[in-house]
């Protein structure tokens, strides 16, 4: 196909697509796609999915018999013929079914699925219906699409997360480019013994809550639609408990902290007054003073105080130097501590920028010379009025939100099974 592509000029094939009915079947050889809840088929069926990833699974199959007894390894072992054979081409599944529609064992096959094809890349995925009705199977959509009633769906990107008992649980984890401030987390108990978990959450604010949802296939609410399982405590973000319920699926959804940043800064060169700017990332007006900024000249000596003038568009804060400073390198250090969101969120770190003053520099290369005197020659006797100081807004703008990036650790007691959720954030959940 790339050949023939490459002879036509133009690519000849976007999507490779494949139809998957697993051949798993349990200990009682009735295989899982089939209308069987018996013990051995669901003790199957919970495991089929490994089949599409795991490298040391092999399940019970006339496939695995045929490679030998070696796992089927499916999703790798077709990407890995597509970037040998015609790179670049997606990867599609538009026919699947692991079997349990009327049963918890399919809600949660289902919700592991859909958790392997978004966190390993598929283009698209459609399950095809063996059953006039597979309601637990919806529920299984429902926790990565509705979990709530109200719409609310597992984030458009994945973070990295892994398991170190893959046979009794599985986890997926998510931010949302259109609402950063959640990290959502699907956690899977395939076992039928509940699984307490602690979890120590870094960068979540004190005093916030997690909600829950759940779908279970026994006790209270148990059933093919996702319910409000009530709500985590981040009193102490740092030991929050969270158990598991035996055959669930658990969506919670953490608020998680946004800090403000600066996107820009700079120094108004030869003005009057010298002022100093900050553009945020979101609206910080509330907590700025004067105090929050130093001017410190780099070849020493004392600091110079700033004066806060104002906030303006665009979240932009003004400082001014009380004289225009001498000839010298100077630094600007806004403080983290002062600088804080709506939420109370403070920025991360203190954000320095530096500046220069040499009087005579019209052209600002760092050196006074002829070409400064022509600047001055053309400008003699002009003048402009004074710009006036900007206003602090009474009402807060609306603000763009910044993404979050996050990471976690999830581990169950007193197994000693850990979930780990990963990202290259400031954000971890470490047992």
């Amino acid at each position: 196909m790339k050949a023939a592509s490459t002879a036509a000029g133009k690519r000849l094939l976007d999507v490779m697509d494949v139809h998957w009915y697993p051949e798993a079947h349990g200990t009682n050889n009735i295989r899982i796609t089939d209308n069987d809840n018996s013990a051995a088929t669901v003790a199957a069926r919970l495991q089929a999915p490994r089949s599409l990833w795991d490298s040391t699974y092999t399940e019970s199959s006339w496939i695995t018999q045929s490679l030998g007894n070696k796992p089927i390894n499916l999703l790798p072992r077709l990407q890995t013929k597509i970037n040998t054979y015609y790179p670049g081409t997606k990867l599609s599944i538009t026919e699947y079914n692991y079997g349990g529609a009327n049963h918890i064992s399919g809600g949660i096959a289902e919700a592991d699925v859909l958790g392997i094809f978004g966190r390993d890349g598929l283009f698209a995925a459609t399950e095809w219906p063996l059953q006039g009705s597979e309601p637990f199977i919806s529920g299984g959509f429902n926790m990565f699409r509705n979990y709530d009633g109200a719409g609310s769906a597992f984030g458009d990107t994945s973070i990295k997360a892994s398991t170190d008992d893959a046979v009794n649980s599985s986890v997926y984890a998510s931010v949302d480019s259109s609402n950063p401030d959640v990290l959502t987390i699907v956690a899977i108990n395939k076992s039928g013994s509940s699984l307490p978990a602690i979890m120590n959450l870094s960068n979540v604010r004190v005093g916030a809550q997690g909600n829950v949802y759940q779908l279970i296939g026994s006790g209270p609410g148990s059933g093919p639609n996702p319910i409000a399982a009530g709500t985590i405590s981040l009193a102490n973000p740092g030991n929050v408990s969270y158990t598991m319920l035996p055959y669930s699926v658990s969506t919670i959804r953490i608020p998680i902290v946004t800090p403000p940043t600066v996107i820009s800064a700079g120094f108004a060169y030869q003005a009057s007054p010298n002022t100093v700017t900050f553009n945020f990332s979101e609206d910080v007006h509330a907590s700025l003073a004067s105090s929050d900024l130093t001017i410190t000249p780099l070849g020493g000596g004392a600091s110079i105080p700033a004066t806060y003038l104002g906030y303006g568009p665009g979240n932009t804060a003004t400082f001014s130097l009380p004289t225009p400073p001498a000839d010298g390198n100077y630094r600007a250090t806004l403080l983290a501590s002062g600088v804080t969101d709506v939420a109370g969120n403070p920025m991360d770190a203190n954000y320095n920028v530096d500046f220069y003053s040499l009087a005579g520099d019209a052209n600002h290369d760092r050196v006074v010379d002829v070409s400064d005197l022509g600047i001055l020659a053309t400008n003699w006797q002009k003048s402009l009025p004074a710009p006036a100081a900007p206003a602090v807004p009474a009402v807060s703008p609306m603000v763009e939100a910044a993404s979050a990036r996050v990471g976690a650790t999830f581990r169950t007691r007193p197994e000693h099974r850990m979930i780990d959720v990963i990202g290259d954030s400031p954000m971890q959940i470490l047992a």
